[in-house]
């Protein structure tokens, strides 16, 4: 039965019609807004896990369905928004929803050849929105690089003007300059519209002097914005830590939304910070500044617990990477070596792993296996303080030398050992096979096989020795306050304003 409406606070009564990424988020942010928020999803399990955490309701199955739609009130509902993996369902949704109820209506559609049919599909549906997350922070990531040192960029006449707001750094060679200054000698194509100082707003005249602090606004076409920023000595340094192929997308469309990015727009800025080596070479090659920083974490932030050594516990942190290949490794252990481990999925549904692999692999892993579903950060820290060996076997191609898996030095500072494939920098250059870590030899079945079987083959105090040395290489080499001087000697190199 639904919930009644809160009459002390009266909010919407909001349908979201799939509890994805984008639907978890909606969750989030509108039932602490206080509207009564119903949800719709075919996952049975998800459907529990959110109800329950947010205290809404939830309906497990077809959104488009009239029943379903009834039976979560699509009556006296005030808006449904349609979340799905599917653009067809999600327009289906807000369809049967139109003929049903009296309600504003929002679609997600990704399909790039609706996108650009949004306009006329909204008019003719009678939907109230359609919208495309992946292509605004696509658009968002295009700004960012674009004018990564704004505070505020706001277009309009159709975008071919600009009104960007910055804070004036210490030492900027516009400090104690007057506007009538800046407008004779160094820039007569723009219009400062405010400067905010020390929260009083002032519309200046020519005899206004800039001070250290102070918050611009200006207003100019896009190519003089870029220009300007540029000409008062702000530089812009783009971080660069993946480059995928066409083949790591789901289609060839999502390739093209994204591959602009690296290929051009990073070509733009006065500098790349890298992740590898691979990348390094890769900017290198096209004239370009680099620099390379690890990825970095706060060993203080969370701190390694004491692990229980009744079995070793290993964690295969994503669907990503050589999934299928690791999954048959472990199930091609000894009934009496499973017996004594334990292997934590995450990040993948156990319905997607039955599409990897056959029920007899499955029965050999589900008396070992827990798979996790999503979880909030914390709740992943937790169960990361108990695992004793991360696993994480990768091909070699340019994803793969691209990257530097994240979750090596976060896991590595709770006392975690990787297992992890020979390929890319973080082998190379910061991990030390059979002291803090243990070494893959490709992804084979036969390779990751080996290497787990080295790993349940240590004794308690060899374990300890390798949990020690991998919190200390954490430590060491991929704590942020060691990369404070490299940091400091990057922006030194690349002065700014």
């Amino acid at each position: 039965m639904l919930k009644a409406k809160n009459p002390v606070n009266p909010g919407l009564n909001i349908i979201i019609v799939g509890c994805g990424k984008v639907g978890t988020t909606l969750i989030e942010q509108l039932s602490k807004e206080g509207h009564d928020i119903t949800i719709i999803d075919k996952d049975a399990q998800k459907v529990q896990e959110i109800a329950s955490y947010y205290d809404i309701m939830g309906l497990v199955g077809n959104g488009a369905s009239y029943n379903i739609q009834m039976e979560a009130g699509i009556e006296d509902t005030d808006l449904i928004i349609a979340v799905t993996n599917s653009d067809e369902l999600n327009l289906l949704c807000c369809i049967v929803a139109k003929q049903v109820g009296n309600c504003a209506t929002i679609a997600r559609v990704r399909t790039p050849d609706y996108s650009s049919e949004a306009g006329y599909i909204r008019e003719k549906l009678g939907l109230a929105m359609i919208i495309n997350p992946e292509l605004e922070a696509s658009k968002e990531a295009s700004r960012i690089l674009y004018l990564p040192t704004a505070l505020e960029v706001n277009s309009f006449a159709h975008g071919q003007a600009e009104m960007v707001k910055f804070k004036l750094p210490k030492d900027n060679i516009l400090s104690g300059m007057t506007i009538a200054y800046l407008g004779r000698n160094i820039a007569s194509d723009i219009l400062i519209c405010a400067i905010e100082r020390h929260g009083t707003v002032y519309i200046p005249s020519g005899d206004f002097q800039m001070e250290a602090g102070d918050i611009i606004s200006f207003v100019a076409t896009r190519k003089i914005v870029r220009s300007f920023l540029k000409e008062i000595g702000f530089k812009t340094i783009c971080g660069v830590f993946e480059l995928f192929e066409a083949k790591d997308y789901e289609t060839i469309e999502r390739y093209k939304e994204f591959v602009h990015v690296y290929e051009e727009l990073y070509l733009q800025s006065d500098a790349i910070l890298s992740i590898s080596e691979y990348v390094d070479n890769y900017y290198i090659n096209r004239n370009m500044q680099v620099y390379r920083l690890p990825p970095m974490i706060d060993c203080t932030e969370y701190t390694a617990e004491i692990k229980g050594m009744d079995k070793y516990r290993f964690i295969i942190p994503s669907h990503k990477d050589s999934l299928k290949s690791m999954l048959m490794a472990f199930a091609g252990l000894k009934a009496e070596e499973r017996d004594g481990i334990e292997l934590h999925l995450c990040g993948i549904k156990k319905e997607k792993l039955m599409d990897i692999m056959d029920q007899a692999l499955w029965t050999c892993l589900e008396s070992c296996t827990i798979v996790h579903d999503w979880m909030r950060y914390e709740e992943l820290v937790a169960l990361y303080q108990q695992m004793h060996f991360l696993v994480i076997a990768r091909d070699v191609c340019q994803r793969t030398l691209a990257n530097f898996p994240s979750k090596v030095p976060e896991c590595m500072s709770l006392g975690m050992v990787p297992i992890v494939s020979d390929v890319g920098d973080y082998t190379k250059y910061y991990l030390r096979d059979g002291i803090d870590s243990i070494f893959i030899q490709g992804d084979s079945v036969e390779e990751i096989r080996k290497s787990v079987r080295k790993a349940m083959a240590l004794s308690k105090i060899e374990f300890k020795r390798y949990s020690e040395n991998a919190i200390h290489c954490a430590e060491t080499k991929f704590d942020y306050r060691v990369w404070i001087d490299k940091v400091h000697e990057m922006l030194a190199n690349e002065p700014r304003g």
